[in-house]
This record gives C-alpha cells, structure tokens and sequence, in this order.
C-alpha cells in the first residue's frame, strides 16, 4: 500500500509555503485603501501528478496563482499648466501572479530505494 500524499512534505514544505505567500498577498490587495472593497480575490492551487510507467515514482508539479484587484488612480491629482490630463498615467496593475513548484520523484512506501 502506498503511503498517504501530504502536502506538508511536498518539496519540502514549499507548496505550503507558497500559499502562505500567495494568501499574505490577497490579504495585502483587500487591505489597500486604492483596491475596491467588494471585489473577490482568489487564490488557485493547482498540482498535477505525473507517475511512472511502473507507478512507483511521482513527479508532481504545484502552481499557485492569485487574482487580486487593481489599484484605483489617486484622486489627489492637480492640474499643471501643461496640456496633460490628471492622472494620465497607468495605474499600478496587480496582474495574477503564480509560482511553480516541482518535487521530486516519490517511491511508494513498499519500495525498496536504489
């Protein structure tokens, strides 16, 4: 029987470790007085599992991405003299963002290692 997969112990804690940062940066993007407050972010988890032929080793690859909302233009904008509208300059944008994780290959527990 295999062993259980955890992913606590998946590349070493960094699945974990990612969400936890993914998760630190929605927090940020709802706390940002210039981000609208009603709108919903998200945070994906994705892992993919790739086993081999004989079903013994497991690539694994886990991607976390997060959808956050843009920042509003400052409203503290003042004319100048030249022919420029206020606040002609993009905006900051908070594109989804996303880190890639790939383990190592895992045995099942009934295995022997080489």
């Amino acid at each position: 029987m295999s062993s259980p997969l955890d992913m606590r112990t998946m590349n070493n804690g960094g699945v974990v470790e990612a969400v936890n940062i993914a998760l630190a940066k929605v927090a940020d993007n709802i706390a940002d007085v210039n981000t609208p407050p009603d709108k919903p972010r998200t945070v994906t988890l994705k892992i993919t599992f790739k086993p081999d032929e004989s079903r013994t080793l497991i690539a694994s690859k886990a991607v976390v991405t997060t959808s956050r909302r843009s920042r509003r233009p400052s409203r503290s904008c003042s004319t100048s003299w030249t022919a420029r509208p206020c606040c002609s300059s993009p905006s900051p944008t908070t594109a989804p963002t996303s880190t890639a994780l790939t383990a190592r290959p895992r045995r099942n527990s009934g295995e022997a290692a080489a």
